[in-house]
């Protein structure tokens, strides 16, 4: 994630500032840090000002690392759950049902099965 932020597209204003119309990626980059920080725009363009894209992106990295650590750890715990396996066997058997069920009415209909 690191990685990815600190390669993300920027512009050689060097200043964080929000304008769709003139920096459409560094505005792109403040909304995710907006959304993840749950801080508004304007305290986001505040914090920066004065400061260049690396302090910018690398805090926008930690920022989402932290909301995404605990999800990846949550995913991995219901992955590899028995209970997962046994939401997707019983849906995999109400599927077929419903599947063999609309079978039988196509193949009725095309007249192969007469009972």
């Amino acid at each position: 994630m690191r990685k990815k932020i600190s390669r993300a597209v920027t512009d050689s204003d060097m200043c964080v500032r929000y304008d769709w119309d003139h920096k459409p990626e560094v505005s792109n980059l403040i909304e995710i840090y907006s959304v993840f920080s749950g801080d508004s725009v304007d305290i986001i363009e505040r914090r920066y000002e004065g400061h260049g894209y690396g302090s910018f992106k690398k805090d926008l990295a930690e920022v989402i690392i932290q909301k995404l650590v605990p999800i990846q750890a949550n995913y991995k715990e219901i992955i590899h759950s028995q209970e997962l396996d046994d939401i997707l066997k019983k849906g995999a058997i109400r599927a077929a049902e419903v599947a063999n069920e609309t079978l039988i009415r196509a193949k009725r209909a095309m007249g192969f099965v007469t009972f």
